[in-house]
């Protein structure tokens, strides 16, 4: 078997030098390429298939266009500079022996200097799925930010049930942001009025210094930085303040376009959804100063929440309103710092949310006539069949457990959470679960049971 797999990669090796890349179509090098991201669900693992080759196929001759991969069920390749135009993405498994156990293959439209992608399934004829190993246990919380009265409500993530000690009552303003330190087993609460709220998920009690006041023009969101140890909260009056999540320091402000509404950060990058001009700026965590080619456009005019897809490196925003009257949803390419393309969706997108274990992209309408959870194909943003999905009146914000995997929306005028399996998107039993007035904002922490 190893004398075999030597032969064959010595033959490869001498096919792919010899003639300067004869098993490559041959392609003009000025002319414009993109790429593709192929993945393989880790729900598909089988025993029989050993390896996974994937190839990047002319759709006429059938001939490759750049070199085979190797893949990994569950992780991701890239291929890059492939000729813009359709291509056929194919993905083979081989058994321990080389024999062929599966095929899979889908249509790619490759755009100039854009990453394309790829969802791609293997299931040999009579075979069944590996199950995933069981995850270590877990305890799921979800924190949910009522409006009147000003509370915290905080929720079991498997009953929905609400734990001792919730609602966090008698808070200084109304919340708008939350923010989880899963290590710390720390949550950190925004309110309308600039306070940060900082409490310790065990006792529920306040943590030492805080809380702390900003003040500031109507805050809008929160975020937390694990590798510093360090607080992001944005401002309507155009800034996002930096905080030490421990001392409560203020460090600086950032500016944060007009109007800056939700934050994330990933990867020593601080990314900031603007409201007028639904821009995205982008800061590196180390120096505090914007990265090159910030700010970058959406194609919308509103901007409002943002989800990130890390395993493929992509970030979504939620449009309040896209190119023309209508909530959007827009897709940037955070390797590469590229916006990459974006699609209408209901009226007011406020709330948004990635599913990685089935690749969808969940956005809420907040619009009172067309209050629903609309569920996107990630790799083509094409709505999936039975979306849009109805939720209760007012749905704000949406989240999702990836321990129970579960998406949970929040209906502000209902008083009340819709909670869906993943994947199917069917009520979860017992759904809608009362959650305190007019919820709002949430955010779900996942921490190891004791």
């Amino acid at each position: 078997m190893i004398r075999r797999f030597t032969l064959a990669l010595i033959l490869l090796l001498m096919i792919g030098c010899g003639g300067g890349n004869e098993g490559v179509s041959g392609q003009d090098s000025s002319a414009p390429t993109g790429s593709i991201s192929v993945g393989l669900p880790s729900g598909r693992i089988l025993a029989q298939i050993s390896s996974v080759t994937v190839d990047v196929l002319d759709p006429n001759t059938g001939a490759p266009v750049v070199p085979s991969q190797g893949l990994t069920f569950g992780q991701t390749v890239v291929f890059e500079n492939v000729p813009v135009g359709t291509k056929i993405v194919r993905a083979t498994g081989f058994n321990a022996d080389g024999g062929t156990e599966d095929t899979s293959e889908t249509s790619v439209e490759v755009l100039p200097g854009q990453v394309s992608r790829a969802q791609l399934v293997l299931t040999p004829e009579g075979a069944t799925p590996e199950p995933d190993p069981e995850p270590p246990a877990a305890t799921v919380r979800l924190f949910i930010g009522n409006q009147d009265p000003e509370e915290l409500t905080i929720l079991d993530g498997q009953t929905y049930a609400p734990i001792a000690g919730s609602p966090v009552a008698g808070l200084p303003g109304p919340p708008v942001g939350i923010a989880v330190d899963t290590a710390g087993e720390r949550v950190f609460v925004l309110t309308r009025f600039g306070d940060i709220l900082g409490f310790d998920l065990n006792t529920l009690t306040p943590l030492p210094n805080y809380p702390i006041s900003l003040g500031g023009d109507e805050p809008n969101d929160i975020a937390y930085d694990p590798d510093r140890d360090r607080l992001y909260a944005s401002d309507f009056a155009d800034d996002v303040d930096v905080v030490e999540a421990t001392s409560g320091a203020v460090v600086t402000s950032l500016f944060g376009g007009a109007g800056p509404r939700e934050v994330l950060y990933h990867n020593d990058r601080i990314y900031i959804a603007e409201f007028s001009g639904a821009n995205l700026l982008v800061f590196d965590a180390n120096t505090l100063n914007q990265i090159t080619g910030s700010p970058f456009p959406s194609g919308g005019t509103l901007g409002d929440s943002l989800a990130l897809d890390e395993a493929n490196n992509f970030l979504y925003m939620g449009l309040v309103q896209g190119a023309s009257i209508g909530g959007a949803v827009a897709v940037f390419d955070i390797t590469n710092e590229t916006f990459q393309s974006a699609v209408s969706v209901g009226q007011e997108v406020t709330g948004i949310a990635y599913d990685p274990i089935n690749d969808q992209v969940l956005a809420t309408d907040l619009n009172m006539a067309t209050s629903s959870l609309f569920v996107l194909d990630a790799p083509t943003l094409n709505q999936i069949t039975g979306s849009p999905f109805p939720t209760g009146n007012e749905s704000k914000d949406v989240v999702y457990d990836p321990v129970n995997q579960r998406v949970i929306v929040s209906n502000a005028a209902d008083n009340d959470i819709t909670v869906f399996e993943g994947g199917t998107l069917t009520p979860f039993t017992g759904t809608p679960f009362p959650a305190g007035t007019d919820p709002g904002p949430m955010a779900v922490g996942v921490f190891p049971s004791n």
